[in-house]
């Protein structure tokens, strides 16, 4: 029979399906045979389609089957399995089919984006595209000031990108910048040079020293070669330029000492030239004296003066050029980029504001103070969660926010307009309020619907929230549809409406239907009808009985022809009916091994009168007795076995030992176990088994007593010996096999390395020897007997001291002797070869006489030199007896190198010939240099020289002097004066100094210049005073010059016109020295 999804596995009587049933013959009576059935497993294979792999599902037909966990494959996404390799048919797991199936992965490419950082570059649109398709790069970005330097995977931007193809996920590229380098030129229109600065973009610039020029005040650098634009030094900008130097020129000041009389006020004026009238119209030239007296009047010009606008990187600010003294009002307010302006400060510290009232008396810078700005990032999600706004100062690093998230909708990044179109990049905070608005792309999802074994439904896929109708229902067999549910418990009944925001599997219920099986017994008896649910399984029910006939089986039709198996209940009510058949049984006689000797087929109760038993059987061994039942007159209603029976036999074994020990004969019943008999022995042979025949050509092997009497003949083999040899060390010698008895000669001696062979021994202790005849009757080892021999080491020193030789026994330990010695050089071993190639190792005497040469290397030995405090001298290092050139002599200063010492008390000079053997050290002797300072007065009182050793100390002589000059000290260069001498110690060297001689303009000069120098240092700030009167500033004032006073005798500073205010006093320094007279005005103190 055949079972979907089963193999038959045979029939058997019982319905426990415990004992199989053998097909002979019909048995004496009804009986109802099972099916057995072994449920088939089926597998079902996963082709990946490119996929990781998917193991293979193997299990029993019909058993439930869930689906494996989805494959992956780089860059796809996985759309679920089809049963078709068109991928046309979704398949749905439910339980193992009755048959072997491959279902295949759907795949769905993906997309990725590219995401560009362009790391303060201009926006770089973000690339989205199929897994795998070709990508090319985006134009390059731009950024002010830098060069871009391509795209790099990592924020660090260590790894450069290579655009091929789209990768299987998304990614940040950054881009690299270099920053450029740019250049000032600096124009100083008749000033001294300034040097060019070239720096890289946006680092701080300062602005370079001022340049100088004659008559002019410097005043500031122009972007202009018009000089309307004032330029402030910040930040290196983005491209080359040059700055234009702007002069003013220079003002000087009348100051009027009235002698007690009344006070006159400075005037403080441009010069505008020397005029030859009163009234100022006629300009005077100077070109060589008149023939008179003239009085020449000054005319002046009211200064003007400049307030420039530094704007600390806000808007160009124009400067504000005046009359001293004239209303100025504040300029229009500039503007900066994410700042708000806070005022005008006057120091570039930005501590004191600047309030405008009139022109001040100097040109000044006026530096702009910002605040900076916050801003907003407000984020419209368009539908999505909350995102929170994002306010910081402007120009700082803004990160994006998580993303929103949206039901039904995947988020697609921020936007700058509502409209959607332009993709935002955080960077920074830009300089102005502004909303992001989030793009969403609305999700499909899909309905799969699980039938539970009912037709295949198509799974649904719209996108969210669209409207979703319920699908045809589908159909099983033997079930009614009972609606689609949301579990696969079936515990939720699903309503179709609007598609959900996620994937989801509807599961079919299915009521099952009942039916029922009808049985008509034809004539046995009663058997009650079977009502089960469809499919659930249905057993036979017990075999009806019928008198005289066999139970054939139930049929699904009344004319019985085809025969109904119970499986499951079918989707129908149905009918059966018996089939019957009537009994026959068998008189079987057999012999004793269950050989059939004759078989007769009766209906039961047939006369059994005139059977004839068959003819007596035989058994071999054995005697026939009888059958073991006799043959009643009529057949019952079962099956006869009648079974010959037989009487066992004895036989004996005798065993002819051919010559050997007797062995005794062996009697036993036939067919019984019969072992070997101990084996007999024969004096110079080997027992070679039992023969069956007295030719001795087939071996007997015992097993069991067989069925007659027998004889067995010994067979015997001749036997064979061994001499083996042990040579004690000695080279091999073959073993000797042969016949017992046979004649046996004595081998070649055999060798060994420093000894004489002295003959075999039949002991290991080599005290009985051994004489050859005949091969004995057993294996023996025979010992050789050696003697040892002596041998003698010669030495041959080649040219060392001498050795003795060594002579000792072969192999004994020999130690190398003493080393011989040479002068000026060392030992290194003994050779056993005269090219002194292979060098010897001491170990044990060998089996020769030798001769061992003693092999030498040629010291090297090292004079090494202490220079005393000269320069170094490099040692020199040669083989023994070498020449040896003295080296170049060292150097040191204030020395003369007198020669080298072999003694560090420098008595014995040393002589370069040869290496001697051994290491040296020599000694530098040097004498002492003196060196002289001669003195160069310049045209003034001659100064003797100093003569002194380098290092000693020196004193200064007493200044010179020169008829209309002050002395100003000792130089070590003439005419330019840089390099003033300072009197320590005697410098390694003769030296000249040349004497700097000052006029008394130039040393009024010099002390203006001083003090000019102390003011700007501070010098005249803060200074402690008891009160604040006139006289205690002043003479605070003086103690602060003292030092300029002390440094040249004669020279005179003076304070006059001293306005107090407070504690700030404002006055003109007087310097005067003879007839040389100077002085500097408006200089202000402060006092503590």
């Amino acid at each position: 029979p055949t079972k979907t999804g089963y193999t038959f596995n045979g029939w058997y009587s019982d319905a426990g399906l415990t004992t199989l049933y053998s097909f002979t013959t019909i048995p004496a009576q009804n009986i109802t045979l099972y099916a057995k059935w072994t449920i088939n497993q089926y597998t079902i294979t996963f082709n990946s389609n490119g996929g990781t792999a998917v193991s293979s599902i193997t299990q029993d037909y019909n058993t439930s089957v869930s689906a494996p966990s989805n494959p992956t494959k780089t860059g796809y996404t996985f759309n679920g399995w089809y049963s078709d390799a068109g991928l046309t048919t979704s398949y749905t797991f439910t339980t193992i089919p009755a048959q072997n199936i491959t279902l295949y992965a759907k795949w769905t490419i993906n997309q990725y984006t590219i995401t560009f950082n362009s790391n303060g570059g201009s926006m770089v649109t973000s690339i989205t595209q199929d897994y795998n398709t070709s990508v090319s790069a985006p134009s390059n970005p731009t950024k002010t000031g830098y060069t871009f330097n391509g795209w790099y995977s990592d924020a660090g931007l260590t790894t450069p990108y290579t655009f091929s193809t789209m990768q299987a996920q998304n990614i940040t590229l950054y881009a690299k910048w270099t920053i450029n380098q740019y250049t000032i030129t600096f124009n100083s229109n008749g000033g001294t040079a300034v040097s060019p600065i070239t720096q890289n973009y946006n680092t701080s610039v300062s602005a370079p020293s001022n340049p100088t020029k004659t008559g002019y005040t410097f005043n500031g650098w122009y972007s202009d070669s018009g000089l309307t634009t004032l330029y402030s030094f910040s930040t290196m900008l983005a491209e080359n330029f040059t700055l234009y130097a702007k002069w003013t020129i220079n003002q000087y000041t009348i100051a009027f000492n009235s002698n007690d009389g009344s006070l006159v006020t400075s005037i403080t004026q441009e010069f505008a030239g020397w005029y030859s009238d009163a009234e100022l119209t006629t300009s005077y030239t100077f070109t060589t004296m008149p023939a008179q007296n003239i009085t020449l009047y000054a005319k002046w010009t009211i200064n003007q003066y400049t307030i420039t606008f530094n704007s600390n990187g806000g808007s160009l600010v124009t400067s504000i050029t005046q009359n001293y003294n004239t209303s100025v009002s504040a300029p229009s307010n500039p503007t900066k980029t994410g700042y708000t302006f806070n005022g005008w400060y006057s120091d570039a510290g930005l501590t004191t504001s600047y309030t405008f009232t009139t022109m001040p008396a100097q040109n000044i810078t006026l530096y702009a103070k910002w605040t900076i700005n916050q801003y907003t990032i407000t984020f419209n999600s368009n539908g999505g969660s909350l995102v929170t706004s994002i306010t910081q100062d402007y120009d700082t690093s803004v990160s994006a926010p998580s993303n929103p998230t949206r039901t039904g909708y995947t988020f697609n990044g921020w936007y700058s307009d509502a409209g959607l179109t332009t993709l935002y990049s955080f960077s920074t905070m830009p300089a102005e309020n502004f909303t992001l608005y989030a793009k969403w792309t609305i999700n499909q999802y899909t309905i799969t619907f699980n039938s539970n074994g009912g037709s295949l439904v198509t799974s649904i896929t719209q996108d969210y929230n669209t409207s979703v109708s319920a699908p045809s229902n589908p159909s099983k067999t033997g079930y009614t549809f009972a609606g689609w549910y949301s579990d696969a418990g079936l515990t939720t009944s699903y309503t179709f409406t609007t598609m959900p925001a996620q994937n989801i599997t509807l599961y079919a219920k299915w009521t099952i239907n009942q039916y029922t099986i009808i049985f008509n017994s034809n004539g046995g008896s009663l058997v009650t009808s079977i009502t089960q649910d469809y499919n659930t399984s249905v057993s036979a029910p017990s075999n009806p009985t019928r008198t005289g006939y066999t139970f054939a089986g139930w049929y699904s039709d009344a004319g019985l022809t085809t025969s109904y198996t119970f499986t499951t209940m079918p989707a129908q009510d149905i009918t059966l009916y018996a089939k019957w058949t009537i009994n026959q049984y068998t008189v079987t006689y057999r012999n004793f091994d269950g050989t059939i000797l004759q078989t007769s087929i009766y209906d039961y109760n047939f006369d059994l009168s005139s059977v004839i038993p068959p003819v007596n059987p035989t058994r071999i061994g054995y005697t026939f007795n009888s059958w073991d039942m006799m043959l009643p007159s009529t057949m019952p209603a079962y099956n006869l076995l009648i079974t010959a029976t037989y009487t066992i036999n004895q036989y004996t074994i005798t065993f002819n030992s051919n010559g050997g020990t007797v062995v005794s004969p062996i009697t036993q019943d036939y067919n019984t176990s019969v072992s070997a008999p101990i084996a007999p022995t024969k004096t110079g042979y080997t027992f070679a088994g039992w023969y069956s025949d007295a030719g001795l050509t087939t071996p007997y092997i015992f097993t069991t007593m067989p069925a007659q009497n027998i004889t067995l003949y010994a067979k015997w083999t001749i036997n064979q010996y061994t001499i083996t040899f042990n040579s004690n060390g000695g080279t091999v010698v073959n073993p000797i096999t042969q016949n017992y008895n046979t004649s046996v000669s004595a081998p070649s001696a055999p060798t060994k390395i420093g000894y004489t062979f002295a003959g075999w021994y039949s002991d290991a202790g080599l005290t009985t020897p051994y004489t050859f005849t005949t091969m004995p009757a057993q294996n023996i080892t025979l010992y050789a007997k050696w003697t040892i021999n002596q041998y003698t080491i010669t030495f041959n020193s080649n040219g060392g001291t001498a050795i003795s030789p060594i002579t000792q026994n072969y192999n004994t330990s020999v130690n190398a002797p003493s080393n011989p010695t040479r002068t000026g050089y060392t030992f290194n071993g003994w050779y056993s070869d005269a090219g002194l190639t292979t060098l010897y190792t001491f170990t044990t005497m060998p089996a020769q006489n030798i001769t061992l040469n003693a092999k030498w290397t040629i010291n090297q030995y090292t004079i090494t030199f202490i220079s005393n405090g000269g320069t170094a001298v490099s040692p020199i290092t040669q083989n023994y007896n070498t020449s040896v050139s003295a080296p170049i002599n060292p150097t040191r200063t204030g020395y003369t190198f007198v020669g080298w010492y072999s003694d560090s008390g420098l008595t014995t000079p040393y002589t370069f010939t040869t290496m001697p053997a051994q290491n040296i050290t020599l000694y530098a002797k040097w004498t002492i240099n003196l060196y002289t300072i001669t003195f160069n007065s310049n045209g003034g009182t001659a100064v003797s020289p100093i003569t002194a050793q380098e290092g000693t100390a020196i004193i200064k002589p007493a200044d010179p002097t020169k008829t209309g000059f002050i002395f100003d000290g000792w130089y070590t260069d003439n005419n330019t004066f840089l390099n003033q001498f300072t009197f320590l110690t005697m410098p390694p060297l003769n030296l000249t100094l040349y004497a700097k001689w000052l006029s008394p303009e130039q040393l009024v000069q010099k002390t203006v210049t001083d003090i000019q120098q102390l003011v700007i240092n501070g010098w005249f700030n803060n200074i402690p005073v008891d009160n604040l009167k006139t006289s205690t500033m002043e003479a605070g004032i003086l103690v602060r010059v003292q030092s300029i006073i002390n440094m040249y005798p004669g020279i005179s500073i003076q304070i006059i016109n001293g306005q107090r205010s407070g504690s700030r006093y404002v006055f003109t320094f007087v310097i005067t020295y003879g007839s040389a007279q100077s002085t500097i005005q408006n200089v202000t103190a402060t006092f503590v």
